[in-house]
């Protein structure tokens, strides 16, 4: 619902998301603190090239990816759990099915592209895989929710639908 969105649900949701992301940045443990905390284990990964050149772009992915997922499901992954590496996998062919032609014509001619085949289909069970994992991610969060003490995006947003 955000990714095609733009009527008022989604900008109660825009509106939410920006609130408790601006909160976090000043609650128990803000962002910068996460931040910290994974350009640590950035730095050890670098460490193990012992000195060889190597590509960046892999693990600046990762220690971004594991801020997003420490601010959204409250906690971070290592740089080769297989669950992570899914989810980064999964969230590169959206971003690369969205900015693909095929994407740019779902986006602007959604209605008629959904009668049509192609490589578009293909992006819906990218999303069906993305949507799996958040929503074991909830699972999780819901057993052991306490509304008087978020700790992370999810909390937030499940205090907020208990409201």
């Amino acid at each position: 619902g955000i990714v095609f969105s733009n009527n008022e649900p989604w900008l109660q949701v825009r509106r939410f998301a920006l609130t408790t992301l601006r909160n976090f940045g000043m609650g128990k443990r803000s962002i910068e603190e996460r931040i910290q905390e994974e350009s640590d284990y950035l730095l050890e990964e670098i460490n193990k090239t012992k000195g060889t050149p190597f590509d960046p772009t892999f693990m600046l992915s990762c220690s971004v990816s594991n801020v997003i997922c420490s601010i959204v499901f409250g906690k971070r992954y290592d740089y080769k759990d297989k669950k992570f590496l899914a989810l980064m996998n999964n969230m590169n062919n959206i971003f690369e099915m969205m900015n693909s032609h095929w994407g740019q014509l779902y986006q602007m001619f959604s209605k008629i592209m959904d009668y049509l085949p192609g490589p578009h289909n293909k992006i819906f069970a990218e999303f069906d895989a993305l949507k799996a994992f958040v929503a074991e991610e909830v699972k999780l969060h819901q057993a052991s929710l306490d509304p008087n003490s978020p700790q992370d995006f999810i909390d937030c947003f499940l205090s907020k639908m208990q409201e």
